[in-house]
């Protein structure tokens, strides 16, 4: 599939009638393509509604992550469509219009996809039209033309080759429960299938079942889908009101912050021009301080502290010596006085030795022992009863681990202090004031801006946790449910059908362990190729396991050790999280092209250099890249030239409140 252009008319921020094109041209020899085409625009201006276009117009209600109710759809409709600020009168229609290439069986189609919706008197009307080659699908009724364009693209995989930083995120940061991994997993092997099939079947044998024969595990499982629907109800309500409602106020302020930094650059005031780049360099270094205190404390609390003390390690050190010398001693002494006792016992019962040889070899005796009799007072008390092993043990600790240990406190402590002097140092360059008073009042509406724009995003903070703790009472709702059912399966095994389905059901899940089996050993190798490209420490990690049952994923190191999560930076969970969905896109086995929105901001600048030269350029025959100018600055759009096939930059006017595009970027 390459996807050729994308059109707007009237769409969110996307004013009038706008057209890009999205197909990479060709290098000089009309031969290989250059994959990537970059967007830029500042946030705000309209990057990640272009991505978000993209799916509602090839799926319309599918797009939406959460499962939303036909008004409430038409509702999400209504609001994408531009509303103007300058008192231009608003539009009453809104279409998005995709076209590409499909190829099967040695033959490429040209396909457009439109969808048209509009608003008559209150009411929101939609239509979608497929056409091919220029013609109308007709092949196919109108009415499965929705499933037709699943089935070249399935909704269940599009996250795979269209997400964003916050997917990239959400995967790093859920990767000790892999719960976002799973979800990818399970939709890349078609699971879910299995999973609303098993649904329906549990549906079929409740009517089959006589309500007497099963009245109590009816009821609960009617509770407990009572439950789940009210839950699906609170995410929804969230999802689709509180949290789209966070977002827009969001984009508003922010979309005001951009406002007012453009009047500062009007004044030639460097603070604002510099403003993004130090935030971006903020969130680095703190970030990477973060890291920093948790590996110092992680240290710490292991055998540091025994390398405070060397006097006292050294002292007790020369005490154990002494202690295993007088344990040496005092056995001597208990040896030696028993063979000589021993001796003289023998010899006082030899009858015939004459008294005079007797007495000669008892003085002689004596004087051969008498260097071994000591007193214990002489040779000193044992102060440390230990064991050798547990004696070796402390002199391991005090003389290698507990010095190894100092010495990495000694480079993170270093680590630690130039970051936070780069960080005191950005932090300063943030917090200048300016000295010219015409420009104070508009700084201080930009800092009360910024406080506006703190609230709202510690309410969507809030937001988000809150659809955590949902998403966990639903998994809970669900397998109560399923408990329920499985009691119903028992009082249906007297019903013919219903054992058809009680004996297909284990073979549903028989055949969902294999199938998982097959495909997770092709995603281990994968991933494991896609991580070693893109990270910047050869031989860092040489293997990848996915556990079949939990989708537990885990990096080894070369000697087939585990890398724990804890030992990751923060960069190194997000290009992780990216080699998973780069694994997972490559063992699709889908030609699907890539559309990836703002995926560096997290990034130190390694991390960047390594995706822009050894994963963009890679990821699909066809990559659409939408970035800040932060993020792709002008080194590494150096890096990524020989691949770039063309550009736009999306330029938000907020005095109509409407986003343009030119065929350039930024600088260039």
């Amino acid at each position: 599939m390459l996807l050729k252009t994308v059109s707007f008319r009237d769409y969110c921020l996307y004013a009038g009638e706008q057209t890009f094109n999205l197909a990479p041209k060709t290098n000089g020899n009309n031969q290989a393509k250059k994959p990537v085409v970059l967007f830029g625009g500042k946030n705000g201006a309209g990057k990640t509604t272009l991505l978000d276009a993209l799916r509602l117009g090839l799926y319309g209600k599918q797009s939406f992550e959460e499962n939303l109710t036909e008004p409430r759809y038409k509702e999400a409709l209504r609001s994408r469509i531009h509303q103007p600020r300058n008192g231009s009168k608003a539009p009453q229609s809104a279409k998005i219009a995709i076209e590409f290439d499909l190829s099967s069986l040695g033959q490429t189609n040209s396909y457009r996809v439109e969808r048209i919706w509009e608003d008559k008197e209150g009411k929101i009307e939609e239509r979608l039209r497929v056409s091919k080659d220029d013609r109308l699908l007709d092949e196919i009724d109108a009415e499965h033309w929705p499933t037709f364009i699943a089935e070249i693209v399935p909704e269940r995989l599009s996250q795979l080759f269209f997400f964003d930083g916050e997917k990239i995120k959400s995967i790093a940061e859920d990767i000790s429960s892999n719960q976002a991994i799973a979800s990818s997993i399970r939709s890349l092997l078609g699971l879910d299938i299995v999973d609303r099939l098993n649904t329906d079947l549990g549906i079929f044998l409740a009517r089959r079942v006589k309500v007497s024969e099963a009245e109590e595990a009816i009821k609960e499982l009617n509770e407990h889908l009572s439950e789940t629907e009210k839950i699906d109800e609170k995410i929804g309500k969230l999802r689709q009101r509180e949290l789209p409602e966070i977002q827009t106020k969001i984009q508003s302020i922010q979309n005001e912050i951009n406002k007012i930094e453009n009047k500062l650059r009007e004044t030639g005031w460097s603070y604002a021009s510099e403003r993004d780049q130090n935030k971006a360099k903020e969130e680095v270094y703190q970030n990477r301080i973060s890291d920093l205190e948790r590996d110092l404390r992680l240290e710490t609390e292991r055998e540091f502290a025994f390398s405070l003390c060397p006097n006292i390690a050294q002292r007790l050190m020369d005490q154990l010596a002494k202690d295993e010398e007088t344990k040496k001693l005092l056995l001597v002494k208990k040896e030696t006085e028993g063979i000589e006792n021993q001796l003289k016992e023998k010899i006082g019962k030899l009858n015939n030795l004459q008294e005079e040889v007797s007495n000669e070899v008892l003085s002689t005796i004596k004087e051969v022992f008498y260097p071994y009799k000591k007193d214990d007072d002489s040779i000193g008390p044992v102060v440390h009863q230990i064991s050798p092993s547990l004696q070796a043990r402390i002199a391991r600790i005090f003389m290698e681990i507990a010095p190894r240990a100092a010495k990495r406190i000694e480079n993170l402590n270093i680590k630690f202090e130039r970051n936070h002097s780069k960080l005191s140092k950005t932090k300063r360059e943030l917090d200048k004031a300016p000295q010219d008073d015409l420009i104070q009042p508009t700084i201080s509406l930009l800092s009360q801006q910024n406080r506006e724009l703190g609230k709202l995003q510690e309410k969507k903070i809030e937001i988000d946790s809150e659809l955590i703790s949902l998403e966990f009472a639903r998994k809970e709702s669900v397998r109560k449910a399923e408990a329920a059912q499985k009691e119903i399966n028992k009082k249906a095994k007297g019903n013919q059908k219903a054992n058809y389905v009680n004996r297909l059901k284990p073979v549903l899940e028989e055949y969902e362990k294999e199938i998982t089996k097959l495909k997770i050993s092709s995603l281990e190798k994968a991933v494991a190729e896609c991580f070693q490209r893109i990270i910047r420490k050869p031989g860092f990690a040489e293997k990848v396991t996915v556990d079949p049952e939990t989708f537990e994923a885990k990096l080894y190191d070369p000697h087939g050790n585990p890398i724990p999560r804890s030992d990751l930076s923060s960069g190194e969970k997000q290009i992780f999280a990216i080699s998973v969905l780069w694994g997972l896109a490559k063992t699709s086995g889908r030609p699907l092209p890539v559309v990836i929105d703002t995926p560096l901001g997290r990034l130190d600048s390694e991390h960047r250099k390594n995706l822009v030269n050894n994963y963009f350029p890679e990821a699909a025959h066809q990559v659409i890249m939408l970035s800040t100018d932060t993020e792709v600055d002008e080194s590494l759009y150096k890096d990524l030239e020989p691949h770039l096939s063309h550009c736009y930059e999306l330029v938000y006017d907020s005095e109509k409140g409407a986003t343009q595009s030119k065929p350039n970027y930024f600088w260039k």
